[in-house]
C-alpha cells in the first residue's frame, strides 16, 4: 500500500486496512494540536468515536461525500469495541463555494449518541459557517445525530480543513453503515 500522505486523503475507500489507517493518522493529528489536553480529556470520558474523512465541494449548492470508522467504549469496563466501517453523503444549500477536504472527529458523549449510530442510517442536520483558505482551517462545534428511530444525541465535533472553500450553509447528512466492507474485513456481519 502506498505509504504517502495522498493515501491518507482519500476521503472514501474500498479497504477496511485503509481506513484504519486514516482514522489512526486522524486522530494523530487531533492529538497533536495545542488543545490536546483537551481532546484527550474529551475522548476519556465519551462512549464513542467517529473518525471520518468527508470531501465537500460546489458552488451554491455542495455536495458532501466520504468515509471513515466509528469506535464504542464500554462505559463499565473502559474496553473499546473492534471498529466498523462507515459512509456519509450529503447536500449543502446556501452562499458556499469552493472545495474542501475535512478530517471529523465526533466525540459521541453519551450511550444514546453511540446507540444513534447503531441503527441503520443516520440524519444529521445544521446551520455550517465555514471558512478553509490552504493547508489548515479547524473547526470545533457541537451537534445532534439523529437515527432512524427518531433516538437523538448530541456529540462533538473537531474538524480539520484543507482547500479553500467559504460560506454559510444547511447542511444534511446521512451517515450509513458499509456492511459489504465490514463483512469482507470481519467475515460476517454484525
Amino acid at each position: 500500500p502506498p505509504r504517502t500522505l495522498e493515501c491518507y486523503g482519500k476521503p472514501i475507500s474500498r479497504s477496511f486496512r485503509l481506513e484504519i489507517k486514516k482514522a489512526t493518522h486522524a486522530l494523530q493529528s487531533f492529538l497533536g494540536q495545542p488543545d490536546d489536553d483537551v481532546v484527550r480529556r474529551m475522548i476519556d470520558s465519551c462512549h464513542g468515536v467517529a473518525l471520518l474523512s468527508i470531501v465537500k465541494a460546489g458552488f451554491l449548492g455542495t455536495v458532501q461525500f466520504g468515509g471513515g470508522l466509528v469506535l464504542a467504549r464500554n462505559s463499565h469496563t473502559g474496553v473499546w469495541s473492534a471498529p466498523c466501517a462507515v459512509g456519509v453523503a450529503g447536500l449543502s444549500i446556501g452562499a458556499q463555494v469552493g472545495a474542501e477536504h475535512n478530517s471529523v472527529m465526533l466525540v459521541l458523549r453519551s450511550e444514546a449518541a453511540v446507540r444513534a449510530f447503531a441503527d441503520a442510517s443516520k440524519v444529521t442536520l445544521g446551520l455550517n459557517l465555514s471558512v478553509a483558505l490552504g493547508p489548515v482551517g479547524r473547526t470545533v462545534a457541537g451537534g445532534g445525530v439523529v437515527g432512524e428511530t427518531g433516538a437523538h444525541a448530541a456529540c462533538y465535533s473537531y474538524t480539520y480543513s484543507r482547500g479553500a472553500f467559504a460560506g454559510v450553509g444547511l447542511d444534511g447528512l446521512v451517515v450509513f453503515t458499509r456492511d459489504r466492507l465490514n463483512h469482507n474485513f470481519y467475515g460476517h456481519v454484525a
